[in-house]
């Protein structure tokens, strides 16, 4: 689930929303996105929980993922951290896990393409 860690208005007057989450299925991301303040001030924090998912699906959509690391962890699986910078200014990082067979079948441009999917996928409410 994803939950918004912090908002902070920026010296241009927008709002800078950051959120963290982690999935059942061992995805995790960090990121935030901006907001104007006449969208933000009408906002609860579980309508902002909600515009996060929102703005990954939209601002990540057509981007291309940075593969940054990959790990094999100790039970086989492999580790995947990725980072991105979207539209209107807002970024993700984070990580997700495969299993080995996956991993040794699948080319580097796929794991790009597998960020956004696990995002969207594993953090759908």
């Amino acid at each position: 689930m994803l939950k918004v860690k912090s908002t902070s208005i920026q010296p241009d007057g927008k709002f800078k929303v950051t959120y963290k989450g982690d999935s059942i299925t061992d995805t995790y991301a960090t990121g935030h996105f901006f907001l104007d303040a006449s969208k933000y001030e009408d906002l609860t924090f579980n309508d902002l929980n909600k515009l996060a998912y929102t703005k990954i699906k939209e601002d990540f959509k057509n981007k291309t993922f940075n593969i940054t690391t990959t790990n094999e962890e100790s039970d086989g699986r492999f580790n995947i951290s990725f980072n991105a910078k979207g539209e209107n200014s807002s970024y993700i990082s984070g990580n997700f896990v495969i299993q080995e067979n996956t991993y040794s079948n699948t080319a580097f441009s796929q794991l790009r393409e597998m960020a956004y999917t696990k995002l969207i996928e594993d953090f759908k409410r």
